[in-house]
C-alpha cells in the first residue's frame, strides 16, 4: 500500500472520529495524533493504528498536514478557541470540523494561527462498530471551506474512495435539512409505524423488524431510479378507497397521524401527477379527499 506523506491529527475519538482515523490509516495516510478528554477512547482507537500519539490536551505537537475535528457540533467553538489559545502551530494546516450543520466560518479564528479551515462532513451515519471504516467507501462528503482546504480534503476523500460535494457555506443549512430528511426522520417514520403494528398485538418483541425487508426494498429501488420512479403504493394508483380508509382507521389512533399521513400523501401525490399524468381524475379526487379537513375525511 503507497504511504502518503501526510500527517493528521483528530480531535476527538467517537465514533466519527474512530471510522475516519481507521479509514485514512488503511488507504496510506498516517494518523500521528489522538486527542480525546476521554483518553481511554483515544486509546481504543490507536490500538489498531501504528506510531500514533495519544493525548488528552493540547501542547507541543508534530507539525500537522490536516487537523479533523471529530466532536460534537456544540463542542466546535470550545475546541477552536482551545486551539487559539495554545502553543499548537496550525501554520499552513487545514482544519476541518465533520459537522453536517456548521459551517466552516466558526473556524475562522483559527486563520490568525496560520491554520487553513473547511468542514467535511460524511453523509454516513456511524454506530461504532468494527467495520465502520468500511462504510465510507462510496459514501458522499460535503465539503465547505478555502478554496486550498478543499482541494486537499477532496483529495483525501479520494483516496479513500468516498466521493467529494463542494457546497457553499450559504447552501449548509438546506444541505443539512436533506440529510437529516433522509436519515433521522426515516427512523422517525419507522416509529411510527412500529406504533400502529402494536396496535395488531403482533407477538414480536420488535414489531419494527415486519417492515425491514419493505425498508430495504425501497433502499434498492432507490439505488436504480430516482425517487418519481421508485415510489408505489396506493398514492400513486390513485386507489381512492385505501387511502379513505387509512384515514378512517388513523383518527381513531391519532389526529397527529392523520396530519403527517395527509401532509406526505399530498408529497407522494405530486410525485404521481408528474409521473402518471392519464390518472389525472383520480389523483383529482384524492386532493381533494387530502385537503379537505380532518372531520370531513372522517365522514368519508
Amino acid at each position: 500500500m503507497e504511504k502518503i506523506n501526510y500527517n493528521i491529527g483528530l480531535i476527538g475519538a467517537g465514533r466519527v472520529g474512530r471510522a475516519l482515523a481507521l479509514r485514512l490509516n488503511q488507504v496510506g495516510y498516517r494518523i500521528s495524533l489522538i486527542m480525546d478528554c476521554y483518553l481511554e477512547n483515544a486509546k481504543q482507537v490507536a490500538k489498531q493504528l501504528p506510531n500514533s500519539c495519544i493525548i488528552s490536551e493540547m501542547g507541543n505537537w508534530p507539525l500537522l498536514d490536516v487537523l479533523l475535528l471529530t466532536v460534537p457540533d456544540d463542542q466546535i467553538p470550545t475546541v477552536a478557541q482551545n486551539l487559539c489559545n495554545s502553543t499548537v502551530d496550525l501554520t499552513n494546516t487545514v482544519v476541518a470540523h465533520t459537522s453536517g450543520a456548521t459551517t466552516s466560518q466558526v473556524l475562522i479564528p483559527l486563520k490568525a494561527k496560520g491554520a487553513i479551515v473547511a468542514s467535511l462532513h460524511p453523509i454516513q451515519t456511524f454506530s461504532g462498530i468494527e467495520d465502520e471504516a468500511n462504510k465510507i467507501t462510496g459514501t458522499y462528503f460535503g465539503i465547505e471551506g478555502e478554496e486550498k482546504a478543499v482541494t486537499i480534503l477532496t483529495e483525501l476523500v479520494q483516496r479513500m474512495k468516498g466521493i467529494p460535494l463542494v457546497i457553499s457555506p450559504e447552501t449548509k443549512p438546506v444541505y443539512h435539512a436533506a440529510c437529516v430528511f433522509a436519515s433521522n426522520y426515516v427512523v422517525v417514520l419507522m416509529a411510527l409505524a412500529e406504533e400502529l403494528l402494536k396496535k395488531l398485538n403482533i407477538n414480536l418483541q420488535k414489531p419494527w423488524k415486519i417492515l425491514l425487508p419493505l425498508l430495504q426494498g425501497v433502499v434498492k429501488n432507490m439505488h436504480h431510479q430516482d425517487p418519481s420512479k421508485a415510489l408505489t403504493g396506493p398514492i400513486l394508483r390513485g386507489d381512492v378507497k385505501t387511502v379513505q380508509a387509512h384515514l378512517q382507521a388513523l383518527a381513531q389512533e391519532s389526529p397527529l397521524l392523520v396530519q403527517i399521513y395527509r401532509e406526505l400523501a399530498l408529497q407522494a401525490l405530486d410525485i404521481s401527477e408528474q409521473s402518471h399524468p392519464e390518472l389525472q381524475t383520480k389523483y383529482k379526487r384524492l386532493k381533494e379527499i387530502l385537503q379537505t379537513s380532518i372531520c370531513e375525511k372522517v365522514q368519508q
